[in-house]
């Protein structure tokens, strides 16, 4: 099992780590609480927002009880979060161990959440639904505001995650207001999404958006990750047309300002038809990649592969056979790339590798540019040309 795909633990901190203000405490063995921030603090280096029990023998033996309250007190004394998220991992679990009276003790002033999330149990989709639907039960009933829109599915440690959102409220327009992003956002905020007129709900985060249609009368929507021109424009449109507004002037707007940034490169980017690549990555991002690398780009998608509990091995084996000349994935494909000296781009968790911290996102239109601008200069820049390569 790769932690990172198929974790509950992991992706149950994904989500929860995500509240801008908010404090982890897991109550696990040390290797979580190392491999979590691995993961979610190379672009972040003072966001430091987590602490662990540290499970040793004799709490196995004599249970947990005693830590996780002196750990507890710990960070409500030395950080006094406004929410704070309790994880328990593997070992509680098979302890049988349910502290949930003992925390609500401290709940004064405070929000605190208890989620159990064993790693061997359902998968990483399963523990980031969870811990949001923890914070829907925060939210409050609230006045809507005007053309006011939920985003839901976006978290912390989403590579590039801060320009992407950039990019996707530049092209949507000053007509538009981003109420909430669930859960990358202040707890104050997300309280508050019931506010908004609309949820837009990425791929997978579709339980969310049932969940608040039916405690906040929130429509929703659902969309892929605008990755490519054709994802950007789908977005726009529904998201204007739910909430009765003319999206055609605004697709034009950004549609003009890609071309005219594109023609540039005409003659490169023409050259990338037929292209054979490999594609790895979680469904949301990987599925909306492929459609941009295939149907605008007419790149040649020879292995397509999702993150999960799929066979790594079986997915090496696949691309060795094949005639990529890049590879689309996270840190984890990166040596494999170097090992058939091919062209690789990270795009998709974890990223742990590279850093993001300007304003250089490949998400919707001026995504469009910085991923082409990328991919370019990695086939330019390679050591090695396959004979397969077509630039």
């Amino acid at each position: 099992m790769q932690p990172s795909a198929a974790c509950k633990l992991f992706s149950t901190y994904r989500s929860s780590i995500s509240v801008k203000d908010s404090y982890v405490l897991l109550h696990t063995t040390i290797g979580c609480n190392w491999g979590t921030s691995a993961f979610h603090i190379p672009s972040k280096l003072n966001d430091i927002r987590q602490a662990s029990t540290v499970i040793y023998n004799e709490d196995v033996v004599f249970g947990g009880e005693k830590i996780l309250k002196k750990a507890i007190s710990n960070v409500i004394d030395m950080y006094n979060p406004k929410i704070l998220f309790i994880i328990s991992g593997c070992v509680s679990d098979i302890l049988g161990e349910d502290f949930q009276a003992e925390i609500r003790k401290y709940s004064e002033n405070r929000d605190i959440i208890y989620l159990k999330a064993p790693g061997f149990t359902h998968d990483i989709e399963d523990g980031q639904i969870e811990a949001i639907k923890s914070m829907v039960d925060l939210m409050e009933t609230e006045d809507k505001k005007a053309n006011s829109i939920n985003l839901v599915g976006l978290l912390s440690d989403d590579y590039m995650i801060n320009a992407d959102i950039n990019n996707i409220k530049k092209m949507l327009g000053s007509k538009i207001n981003i109420n909430s992003i669930i859960p990358f956002d202040t707890i104050k905020n997300i309280k508050a999404a019931p506010q908004a007129e609309l949820n837009v709900v990425f791929k997978g985060f579709e339980t969310i958006g049932v969940l608040m249609e039916r405690k906040f009368n929130i429509p929703y929507i659902v969309v892929e990750y605008p990755y490519g021109i054709e994802n950007s424009k789908d977005i726009i449109k529904k998201v204007y047309r739910s909430l009765n507004l003319d999206p055609e002037k605004e697709i034009r707007r950004n549609e003009d300002y890609t071309i005219s940034k594109l023609k540039n490169i005409y003659d490169y980017v023409r050259h990338l038809y037929s292209v054979p690549c490999s594609i790895f990555g979680d469904n949301l991002r990987a599925s909306s990649m492929k459609n941009f690398l295939e149907d605008e780009l007419g790149m040649d998608v020879q292995v397509y592969y999702e993150s999960g509990d799929n066979d790594m091995n079986e997915f090496k084996k696949l691309l060795k056979d094949s005639n990529a000349s890049i590879l689309f994935g996270s840190s984890f494909e990166r040596e494999i790339a170097e090992e058939l000296e091919i062209s690789f781009i990270r795009y998709t968790y974890p990223v742990f590798d590279s850093i993001s911290i300007g304003s250089k996102g490949y998400a919707g239109f001026d995504g469009v540019i910085n991923l082409l601008e990328d991919m370019i200069n990695s086939f330019m820049t390679i050591n090695y040309r396959r004979k397969t390569q077509y630039m």
